[in-house]
């Protein structure tokens, strides 16, 4: 009976060392967080939630004609790969398949990404909110 739960309790340990190695993962504990860019408002949050990477850009807030405040366009919950200097992301709103692929580079507190917010092929930077 005792190998039994030799083999067990080394299963389990194989398990939840994968677990947690996934969960370690550098990039994300130096991502993780909020970033502000450097020359507006607009906010990225990076987050880890099981499986997935995932960011929420937020833009703020604008009054429309009808005197309702609405968040600024685009905004939302995008997913993410990141692979040497790029990144792909996926909004979760689109009904695309498709991801879309930026230039993308992290230095310390500091962010250089392709700008998929205003639709130009300029570089955005962004800093980390302490």
């Amino acid at each position: 009976m005792k190998p039994y739960l030799l083999i067990a309790a080394f299963l389990f340990i194989i398990i939840g060392y994968s677990c947690n190695k996934e969960k370690s993962d550098p990039l994300m504990s130096d991502l993780g967080g909020q970033w502000v860019r450097v020359d507006k408002s607009d906010t990225i949050t990076f987050s880890y939630n099981g499986h997935d990477n995932w960011f929420e850009l937020f833009r703020g807030m604008k009054l429309d004609d009808d005197q309702t405040y609405r968040p600024i366009l685009p905004f939302g919950i995008y997913s993410f790969r990141i692979q040497d200097n790029q990144i792909e992301i996926h909004w979760s709103a689109s009904s695309s398949s498709e991801w879309q692929k930026l230039y993308f580079n992290l230095k310390e507190t500091k962010i250089e990404m392709g700008n998929f917010i205003d639709g130009t092929p300029s570089i955005i930077e962004l800093k980390k909110i302490e």
